[in-house]
């Protein structure tokens, strides 16, 4: 990028680039700007990129949800309790600097060049209706169709684009992933279960293709309709009664080590190692023992699951919120243990991307012990969320609240993330670039 100075009394005409720029001032430039505009800044030439960037406070958690027509999202904050979500659209848009409606221009815009790269065999789902699956790590994880997947950051519009999933009828109960889109680490896990079988489809960073193997099971799991976590190493899956089951990718890694190892081994030990797939395949899932139904006193209406930085928490939901119960996990009885005091943390719920933030780091007072819900009230918009410690729902930051959610309505596939405002390179972008970040 060229920066012209030209003065008319000739005392100076000359081109400079704007890399040229004294680091110190570039540095005083960066500490005026917003979080957004800080990492755009720093994209315009590499000396720039080297300045490091001040430390931004957390970023406030938004719910984003698609319309009916699986064409547009939205944010929404409850910083703005007092407004609509429409309301809240077009102010939250100062923050993350992109409105509605340009962000919906921008996503078919995309959506269009990501065709025109493709054959016409794949131009099909071009339109179809996309659906958030889950979210973590400031992304969105989209299917569009049966068989496309992608990552999505809504912040940016950049788009990582999965291998198509296998070509099958299977509609699956829930898709997750374990770790941010660009590290070597990322699994992302699709599974569909049934009364004596399990379905899991997975796939991992810098891999072209997905793998399905089907594992027969010999006691029923019914999954709940919150999203499975990933949680030490181990995607886990809440029933509907508040039962555990487990899905772990790495024993598929270890089979594929010792079967490179077993080609040099002789036509005996291979038959031994047959022998033994039957009790692999019954290792890679299993439902625990423990924990059991924490609510046998009141029938559940909805259920979530959650990790909380190492942890595992469930929030159990009675008739119309008639009662809401927290959980955490005693790893060493592996029982639900019910809490009623989230300390000075604030936990953002829904089913497909949760999390637990500390106040503290969000530098807003007044939120120590809530339960924000994708719900809000249907006369004036504003956001609910649940107080633990009184014991009430409130719809505003004024009102007096009440027992239950009554007098709101809920989006049933929404998420809530943190804004992220990194721009990503081609490598990173490029789902088959094993070593991105």
């Amino acid at each position: 990028m060229i920066m012209t100075t030209n003065l008319h009394e000739g005392v100076c005409d000359q081109k400079r680039c704007w890399s040229d720029l004294p680091g110190d001032m570039v540095a005083l430039i960066i500490s005026r700007l917003r979080a957004p505009d800080c990492y755009c800044f720093v994209a315009v030439c590499k000396s720039w990129s080297s300045i490091p960037l001040p430390k931004f406070k957390k970023e406030f958690p938004t719910l984003v949800y698609l319309k009916s027509d699986g064409q547009l999202i939205n944010f929404f904050s409850p910083l703005l309790c007092c407004s609509t979500p429409e309301i809240a659209n077009s102010v939250y848009k100062n923050i993350i600097t992109s409105d509605t409606t340009k962000f919906s221009s921008d996503i078919e815009d995309n959506e269009h060049d990501q065709c025109c790269q493709k054959g016409e065999s794949d131009r099909s789902h071009c339109h179809e209706p996309k659906t958030i699956r889950f979210a973590k790590h400031g992304w969105l994880l989209v299917s569009q169709g049966k068989h496309v997947v992608f990552f999505l950051n809504p912040i940016t519009n950049q788009r990582i684009d999965l291998p198509g999933l296998p070509r099958s009828e299977v509609v699956f109960d829930g898709i997750s992933f374990s770790e941010s889109p660009t590290s070597p680490n990322c699994t992302v896990l699709a599974i569909h279960v049934q009364t004596y079988w399990v379905f899991p489809t997975f796939i991992r960073r810098g891999e072209d293709s997905w793998t399905s193997d089907p594992i027969y099971i010999e006691s029923g799991f019914v999954p709940s309709y919150s999203s499975p976590v990933f949680h030490k190493g181990c995607f886990y899956f809440l029933g509907q009664t508040g039962c555990l089951a487990v899905f772990d990718p790495k024993i598929d890694e270890e089979e594929e080590e010792e079967q490179e190892e077993d080609e040099e081994e002789d036509e005996e030990e291979q038959e031994e190692d047959e022998e033994e797939e039957d009790e692999e395949e019954e290792d890679k899932w299993a439902v625990l023992d423990n924990p059991g139904n924490p609510c046998t006193s009141s029938p559940i209406s909805d259920c979530y699951l959650v990790d909380c930085n190492g942890e595992l928490m469930s929030v159990f939901v009675g008739y119309m919120g008639q009662w809401v119960r927290v959980y955490m996990l005693d790893p060493s009885s592996m029982v639900w243990k019910e809490t009623k005091d989230l300390g000075d943390r604030v936990l953002f719920l829904s089913r497909i991307g949760s999390g637990l933030t500390k106040t503290t780091d969000l530098q807003v007072p007044g939120l120590e012990n809530r339960i924000y819900f994708p719900r809000f009230n249907k006369k004036d918009g504003t956001c609910a969320f649940y107080d633990l410690s009184a014991g009430k729902f409130h719809t505003s930051c004024n009102n007096h609240g009440r027992e239950d959610y009554y007098g709101t309505t809920t989006f049933s596939d929404c998420a809530w993330i943190e804004p992220s405002y990194r721009m990503l390179t081609d490598q990173e972008l490029d789902w088959l670039h094993k070593e991105a970040s």
